[in-house]
């Protein structure tokens, strides 16, 4: 993500973009709190001073079910754009087609997240991911200096984030001779 080092969203002018929705942060706070009531004790564990939240496809399936048919209007358009792309629109069988699980670790003591995704590697809706993708979150109590953004340094459509994201991604096929 060091295409946009440096940059910063100018939430007033893509929240201008986007005043079309009719959802509200309290509608997003509300489904959320609602998805998260979908979770069980039995996905947490504790060792220490680590707190593991682990869900599976199913589940995860499951909690974005809920979550989007508790946003609303905006919900209903994710789900019919969803419908239109996979063919189905069953969340809780789409999701655990390609997502196995996810884990999420807190350490309290070591002020980290560790989260890790494990893919299932079958194809589905054209998609095959094998394998996991992990990171680790770090957090500090460091003072930061803040600064305001230069005219340069703002990202002020969500058009603009797209073509610096487009533009990120483009992958050099110089440096490896013929590639077809």
């Amino acid at each position: 993500m060091t295409f946009i080092k440096g940059k910063y969203l100018d939430i007033n002018a893509i929240s201008e973009e986007s005043k079309g929705s009719s959802v509200s942060v309290e509608d997003y706070n509300k489904a959320m709190a609602k998805a998260l009531d979908s979770v069980d004790k039995s996905d947490f564990s504790q060792k220490g001073s680590a707190v593991t939240l682990n869900l599976s496809g199913a589940k995860i399936g499951k909690l974005l079910k809920v979550y989007l048919a508790s946003v609303g209007s905006l919900a209903k358009d994710m789900i019919k754009s969803l419908d239109e792309t996979a063919g189905d629109d069953d969340l809780e069988k789409r999701v655990p087609r390609i997502i196995k699980s996810i884990t999420i670790t807190t350490d309290s003591k070591k002020k980290t997240s560790d989260i890790v995704i494990n893919f299932t590697g079958k194809e589905s809706d054209n998609i095959a991911l094998d394998g996991k993708l992990s990171y680790q979150v770090k957090y500090s109590n460091e003072k930061v200096t803040v600064k305001m953004p230069t005219q340069s340094n703002l990202i002020k459509s969500t058009d603009e984030f797209g073509r610096l994201l487009s533009e990120s991604i483009q992958f050099d096929y110089s440096d490896y001779g013929n590639v077809e």
